[in-house]
This record gives structure tokens, sequence and C-alpha cells, in this order.
């Protein structure tokens, strides 16, 4: 199981958020916090910060379907709720 959790976000229907959570033997700890316009930005932003190479194959395939998915909203003007 992955050490970290990630919530996503949008911002004024104009940005996507992701907020990148580490679990340091439960201590209270700040998230890293990846900002973009589109889903290609943000997923090479999220590719750079090295402590993300740590997630599982499927917890990388549930953001990309999370960040798509949130991608689509702003393209739609939708509102986006995570899974």
């Amino acid at each position: 199981m992955d050490n970290c959790y990630c919530l996503i976000r949008l911002i004024l229907s104009k940005k996507i958020v992701l907020y990148f959570f580490q679990d340091h033997n439960h201590n209270i700890n700040y998230p890293i916090c990846f900002t973009a316009y589109n889903a290609n930005i943000l997923s090479k932003l999220i590719d750079v910060y090295k402590n993300t190479r740590y997630l599982s194959i499927q917890h990388y395939l549930y953001l990309g379907q999370e960040i798509f998915k949130a991608e689509q909203c702003l393209f739609l003007g939708q509102e986006y709720i995570q899974n």
C-alpha cells in the first residue's frame, strides 16, 4: 500500500490542482501542491517530483483517470467530484 494520498480540485474553473500528501508515521504533514491548466502539464509536474516515483501502478492509473476527468470538467464547465 502506498504511504501517500492525493486530492484533486478545480480552482475557479480554470486550473487543476493536485495536493500530494505523504504519510510519515501519522505525523501532521503538509501537501505538495501541483497546479496546471491541463492534464498534460500536470502529469509532467508530477513526474518531476521525486517522491511520486514510489506510487504503485494502480495509484498512477487512478490519478491519470481522475486528472483526465478533472480536465473534461474544466472543458465542459461542469463541477468535478473526485472518486
